[in-house]
């Protein structure tokens, strides 16, 4: 994938209920809130080639525990936007805006929609 061309903000999503609502919130301006959602693409283009935040793989005979792993992906997402805030409060916001949708044991990114429909018709172009 050539640079980080999927890393756009739809037409409509700036006005959208979700961004107006998490930025209130947040006490942001919705402005400086479209910032750190950009630097949240970014960052999930590394950081979650699923678009998915998912359990860390068992050790010790340890289960998955998605819940245990809420944690950690809350501190990695509010470290790529460099929140100052209240810890958890942007994570919670994403999740209570549906920018974060829980899905089973993961949570779905779902700025990441897009870029994961690109990368599976690439890998089903390269297959054929």
């Amino acid at each position: 994938m050539g640079g980080l061309d999927w890393v756009q903000v739809d037409v409509g999503f700036p006005l959208s209920l979700s961004v107006v609502g998490a930025a209130r919130l947040l006490g942001m301006e919705r402005r400086a809130f479209l910032g750190a959602i950009v630097e949240l693409q970014i960052w999930a283009v590394q950081a979650l080639p699923s678009g998915r935040f998912e359990p860390f793989a068992a050790s010790n005979g340890r289960p998955r525990d998605a819940s245990a792993d809420e944690a950690i992906w809350c501190e990695a997402v509010e470290g790529a936007v460099r929140w100052t805030g209240t810890p958890g409060a942007f994570w919670e916001t994403l999740i209570r805006t549906g920018i974060l949708v829980r899905e089973g044991d993961s949570v779905r990114l779902t700025l990441c929609d897009r870029y994961v429909q690109v990368l599976e018709k690439r890998r089903k172009e390269a297959e054929r």
